[in-house]
């Protein structure tokens, strides 16, 4: 659970290798096998967490209770991080 996607943050997707989806694939087929996917959040109905499972609309609750940080303070804490390393 990661408190910089919840603030808009974009998410590289792994790729992974074509391999573990087709050994052999026919000629002129080309392979993706990403690692996971982005969903909209309106397809969202809960998000299951090391904390547990939790409604959407109480992440920000849960960014609080891990981080004693908003939403907005954790994206800022991201953009500092960023700008010094």
């Amino acid at each position: 659970f990661s408190p910089y996607t919840v603030v808009g943050q974009p998410v590289e997707i792994e790729e992974r290798p074509p391999e573990e989806v087709l050994e052999n694939p026919p000629p002129g087929i080309k392979i993706r096998n990403p690692a996971f996917d982005a969903t909209p959040p309106e397809y969202i109905d809960m998000i299951v967490t090391e904390r547990g499972i939790i409604p959407p609309k109480s992440a920000a609750l849960v960014l609080w209770e891990m981080f004693r940080r908003s939403p907005a303070e954790v994206h800022q804490l991201r953009v500092e991080e960023d700008s010094t390393g």
